[in-house]
């Protein structure tokens, strides 16, 4: 099985740049579940498993005509692709309980009384060290127990639909625009155990359904965030709770006096130069 990475190198380091330039490969339609960024802040990598896309995203990269940084590309094979996780990105502590591996260390990589998630890369790329992951992750986990009903948009590698269930979801719906995501989630629940109420490749926008959630995830652009504010919190049970992240810290002032209506703010979390909040609907209007 062959993928493909393309590699921006940053000639220099700056503070938050990486999260920078991830923020502007997400705004020219680049999933976050596919870049991962190095320890050293020095490089991100775009990851997929279809030539055609790797093309595309190759030249609308290089017609960004980014300063400081140096573009490259290749092909991997399977076996190179999990070199670059096992080395250069490594188990991954999702929260201070529970750590994520790849799949192919699941019967030697466990210590006893260990909760681990499994996830395989094969087409799309997403380990958990983003701090957008971190943070909703977290979020998630904080309510333990206290819901049944959870609906993860753009679920990318499935990881925060697998932490939900984790954190005692019964029925989860998963959704996500891209179909390379949809196909690696769907292996990912099977490997982790975690049973899926609904799966489907289809753009939050263009999604219909009679149904409310107890907890709804979504990991978005600021922009799209504000957007679709009413569509997501429609879909949200009175008493439930909304966690949102993918918000840069500059813009989160905008994104507050945009985004939360008549929902309650529970907490505000920030790491790395970005935001998540976790929000309850009221019962009643006040």
């Amino acid at each position: 099985m062959i993928s493909y990475e393309i590699i921006i190198r940053l000639r220099r380091f700056y503070p938050g740049a990486c999260e920078l330039f991830s923020y502007v490969l997400k705004g020219i339609g680049i999933p976050a579940e596919n870049l991962a960024e190095s320890d050293s802040g020095l490089r991100i990598s775009v990851y997929t498993g279809s030539a055609e896309k790797s093309n595309s995203w190759y030249r609308k990269i290089k017609k960004l005509n980014l300063k400081n940084v140096d573009i490259d590309r290749r092909s991997l094979r399977k076996s190179d692709w999990w070199n670059t996780w096992d080395e250069k990105v490594g188990p991954i502590l999702l929260t201070p309980s529970v750590r994520v591996m790849p799949v192919g260390r699941k019967k030697t990589g466990r210590t006893a009384g260990e909760d681990v998630i499994y996830l395989n890369f094969s087409y799309a790329f997403g380990t958990g060290s983003h701090p957008t992951t971190r943070m909703m992750a977290e979020l998630i986990y904080s309510k333990k127990g206290k819901f049944n009903t959870f609906f993860d948009i753009g679920t990318g590698t499935g990881i925060l639909s697998i932490m939900a269930s984790k954190a005692g979801a019964s029925k989860i719906w998963s959704i996500d625009k891209d179909e390379d995501s949809v196909k690696i989630a769907g292996y990912n629940f099977k490997v982790n155990n975690c049973c899926i109420d609904y799966l489907r490749q289809v753009d939050f926008g263009d999604f219909k359904a009679r149904k409310k959630f107890d907890f709804i995830a979504a990991n978005l652009l600021t922009a799209d965030l504000i957007k679709l504010r009413r569509k997501i919190i429609s879909y949200l049970e009175k008493g439930g709770y909304l966690s949102v992240s993918g918000i840069l810290e500059s813009n989160y002032n905008i994104f507050r006096k945009n985004f939360c209506g008549n929902l309650r703010r529970l907490k505000v979390k920030s790491e790395g130069g970005w935001k998540a909040v976790l929000y309850k609907k009221p019962f009643s209007h006040p």
